[in-house]
C-alpha cells in the first residue's frame, strides 16, 4: 500500500495537472475536497477556517478514502497532515510570483472567498480578507513567498517533500520517481512534458 500523497502547492500552481498525473498513475485522487458522498466538507469548516488542526480533523474521513488529495485547503494544513499521516509524502509546485498573482485574481475576481480559500489566505494574511479586492499585490507576493519558504523549513532534513517549478520539462518525471513510479508506465512521455505548462 502506497503512502498518502498531498499536493500542498498554493491553488493556481498546477494542482489540477498533478491531480491528472496521479490519476494516470492509477491512484485514487481527490482534487478540491469539498464533497464526498453526501457530506459538504467545506461547510463543516465555516467559522474555523483559521484553525489548521480543526480543518485537518474535519477532512480525515475524506482523506482516508483517497490516495492523494490536492487544492485548497490542503496547502494550508500540511503541518497537522504530516503528523496525522507520518508516512505521507508531499508535493509542492511553485510558479513565478507575478504570474501567480494574475492567475488568482482572474480565478477569484471580486467574488467572496469560499471557506477553503479563506483557510489558505487567512493562514498568511492577518486582516482575514473576505475578497481579494481587500488584498494588495504586495501582500499576495509576501504570502506566496512565505508559503514556499515555510514548506522548505518545515520539511527540511526529511525525504517527505518534492518541490518543483510549474512548467519545468522534467517535473512530471521527477514526481513519478519521487513517488516510486517508473515514468515509463504512462502512455506517452509528451503527457509528462505538457502536464504543467
Amino acid at each position: 500500500m502506497r503512502p498518502k500523497t498531498f499536493n500542498i502547492s498554493l491553488h493556481r500552481c498546477g494542482t489540477q495537472s498533478i491531480h491528472y498525473l496521479m490519476n494516470a498513475l492509477g491512484l485514487n485522487t481527490k482534487h478540491w475536497p469539498q464533497m464526498h458522498g453526501d457530506v459538504d466538507f467545506q461547510n463543516l469548516v465555516v467559522g474555523r477556517e483559521d484553525d489548521p488542526d480543526f480543518v485537518a480533523d474535519c477532512l480525515r474521513p475524506l482523506i482516508d478514502d483517497f490516495d492523494t488529495v490536492s487544492d485548497v485547503p490542503i496547502c494550508s494544513i500540511y503541518e497537522p497532515l504530516a503528523k496525522i499521516y507520518p508516512d505521507a509524502k508531499f508535493i509542492a509546485l511553485n510558479r513565478p510570483t507575478n504570474a501567480w498573482i494574475s492567475s488568482v485574481r482572474r480565478h477569484i475576481g471580486s467574488r467572496p472567498l469560499d471557506p477553503f480559500e479563506r483557510a489558505q489566505y487567512w493562514k498568511y494574511l492577518d486582516q482575514r480578507p473576505t475578497t481579494l479586492l481587500e488584498v494588495g499585490d504586495d501582500e499576495l507576493a509576501y504570502m506566496k513567498v512565505k508559503h514556499y519558504k515555510d514548506i522548505e523549513k518545515f520539511f527540511s532534513n526529511t525525504n517527505r517533500i518534492y518541490i518543483g517549478n510549474l512548467g519545468d520539462e522534467s517535473v512530471g518525471t521527477e514526481i513519478c520517481r519521487f513517488l516510486g513510479f517508473d515514468p515509463r508506465i504512462l502512455p506517452n512521455q509528451d503527457y509528462l512534458r505538457d502536464l504543467v505548462r
